[in-house]
């Protein structure tokens, strides 16, 4: 049972047929194991990941042109993107970033242009100040 409690009013009470109340400590254990075949296909890429209540995070490491990545990173996101649409889920574009790391001489002569993924096109982060200042602090960049 659950309602919505919005501006001060509170909407009739419901019986939920799917899914977890929010805010149940089930919640969180239900969305893990719901979404555990996100893991399988990094592994079916060889991608290294990291999956943490919504948040998916997939690392590759590039070769000097890093071509054959780009695509690697492409046909991975792609088959994640294409799985959740068939499981009712999305993956919000708005909040998926590729971020190149590496040392300035590395770097120069990678290619940056555009990841495309289905529809969406993808930009390389230039610069994301949390982990920059870390690495920049760690003397590795």
């Amino acid at each position: 049972m659950q309602s919505v409690f919005i501006d001060g009013v509170s909407s009739p009470v419901s019986s939920l047929q799917f899914g977890a109340p929010q805010g149940s400590v089930l919640g969180p254990l239900l969305f893990t194991l719901y979404t555990s075949p996100v893991a399988d296909i990094a592994k079916c890429y060889d991608v290294k990941y990291h999956l943490y209540a919504d948040v998916t995070q997939i690392y590759i490491s590039l070769d000097a042109d890093g071509q054959v990545q780009k695509k690697l990173v492409e046909d991975c996101v792609r088959d994640i993107s294409k799985w959740m649409a068939e499981n009712k889920l999305r993956l919000n574009c708005d909040k998926t970033d590729v971020i190149l790391l590496g040392s300035h001489g590395l770097l120069k002569d990678i290619d940056t242009s555009d990841i495309h993924i289905a529809l969406w096109m993808l930009l390389w982060e230039n610069n994301v100040p949390l982990i920059t200042n870390w690495l920049e602090a760690q003397k590795i960049l």
